[in-house]
């Protein structure tokens, strides 16, 4: 992986450098992720509460969320969404299998 010439000035060392440098954990990055859990748990929050009146896919915004639960569990699996929210799980159980999403459902 390492290639042999991976001396402290190498082009290898040059964009590994670069890299950590583009994905910064500093304090900032840390309450900026912070912040968008946040917003992802209230609007969670506010989904369960109206997943009694959620349709079959019939509308844009029931695609739309169906589409957001599939990419919280394809981007975010280690952060689960599922557990306080038995109302969303059940909806999203169904409408999982339906061809909108089953059909566009990533692999892997």
């Amino acid at each position: 992986m390492w290639p042999e010439s991976s001396g402290p000035h190498s082009p290898t060392r040059c964009w590994l450098s670069c890299c950590c440098k583009l994905l910064p954990q500093d304090e900032g990055r840390k309450s900026y992720i912070a912040l968008q859990q946040g917003k992802v748990k209230e609007a969670l929050a506010v989904l369960e509460m109206q997943a009694d009146s959620l349709g079959m896919l019939t509308a844009i915004g029931e695609i739309t969320i169906g589409c957001a639960l599939g990419y919280l569990d394809f981007r975010y699996a280690n952060e689960p969404w599922r557990p306080g929210h038995p109302k969303l799980e059940a909806w999203y159980a169904k409408v999982v299998k339906l061809a909108p999403l089953a059909d566009t459902m990533p692999v892997g």
